[in-house]
């Protein structure tokens, strides 16, 4: 039988895994990193290493209409709306 022995690079592999579960924000830092959101913060994936949320913004008119997407990543958001 083949021995099968952990390496190196499965520490750095498994260790950048928990990094990454570990700082994936939720929803309320999402809130907080947007100041004042006028509107609804809904997740709309939990990938467990990242996350994308939605924001749905009113309009001039007052109806939840245009939505903008956040990707939740190492603790940050990355706003990821195609125009």
């Amino acid at each position: 039988m083949s021995d099968k022995k952990l390496t190196t690079k499965h520490y750095i592999l498994g260790g950048i895994i928990l990094l990454l579960l570990f700082t994936n924000p939720s929803a309320t830092a999402l809130k907080s990193h947007l100041d004042n959101p006028n509107g609804r913060i809904v997740k709309n994936f939990n990938g467990l290493i990242f996350s994308v949320y939605y924001k749905k913004a009113k309009d001039r008119y007052g109806d939840y209409t245009k939505k903008e997407y956040y990707l939740g990543i190492l603790g940050n958001f990355i706003n990821i709306t195609r125009d």
